[in-house]
Parts: structure tokens; sequence; C-alpha cells
């Protein structure tokens, strides 16, 4: 078989195999996520809704609050604050770590994110919710 063909024929490489047992051994499994720079909203819309249909709206709502709450991200932000929002409206605009942050008040919600298998999470936010928003990066 050539190398390449395993990834067609249903057979999962090593490390998505620990990770997806991992997962397992805790509940959770994957779902599919597009990656794009909608990535985030996707997942939170997936989370929320169990549909990414809802992306667009998390993203709109992401932009209104930092719009709203400018004093809280502005200085975080080089440039114009009203031009990064306007980007950040992009869906073809990747969103970071205060994006993150904003979502997770929207939301009141923390992240964490499972890197690798058989470890413990990293909290990506420390707000002290309760419920949270969990993600996987690509390993």
């Amino acid at each position: 078989m050539h190398k390449g063909w395993k990834k067609y024929c249903g057979q999962k490489p090593l490390n998505e195999a620990s990770m997806d047992e991992y997962l397992g051994s805790l509940g959770l499994f994957r779902k599919l996520t597009a990656k794009d720079a909608s990535c985030l909203f996707r997942a939170i819309s997936e989370q929320l809704f169990c549909s990414q249909v809802h992306h667009l709206e998390i993203r709109k709502a992401c932009v209104s609050y930092m719009r709203e709450n400018q004093q809280t991200f502005e200085s975080y932000v080089e440039g114009s604050f009203e031009k990064y929002l306007e980007r950040l409206g992009d869906p073809k605009e990747s969103a970071g770590q205060l994006e993150i942050r904003a979502l997770s008040l929207i939301y009141n919600r923390d992240f964490i994110l499972y890197r690798y298998p058989g470890k413990p999470p990293t909290s990506v936010t420390d707000n002290g919710y309760e419920d949270k928003f969990i993600f996987l990066t690509d390993f």
C-alpha cells in the first residue's frame, strides 16, 4: 500500500488515533471543523448550537462586544482600533487571543485547549466560569 493511502482507507495516523483514544477516555470526541480563518467562530457555534452555521453571527457578536468595550481591548491593538474591528468583521480574517478573551466574556465560558494525547488541557482563559469551550490544536 502506498504511504499516503492509509489516510484514505480509513486508518488514522498514530497521533490522531492516540488523541482520539485519549479524548474518548474523557468522554470527548473531535468534530470536523474547516481549517479556515473562521475556525474559532465555527467551533464555538458547534459547541453552542450543535451546528457551525452560526459562525458569522458569533463573529459579529465578538466585533460588537469589542466595540462596546473598547477601553478593555484597545490597548492591545496597534494602530486604529476601528480599522482592526473592520478587518475582524471579514470572515477571511483570523481571530486570536484578544477575540478569545472577548468570546469568553460574552458567553461566560472559559477556554481550554487540548494539545497532546495523555496530557491535561491548558487553560487559555481563566475567568472562573464553570462552563468551558473545549478546543483541540493540530498535533
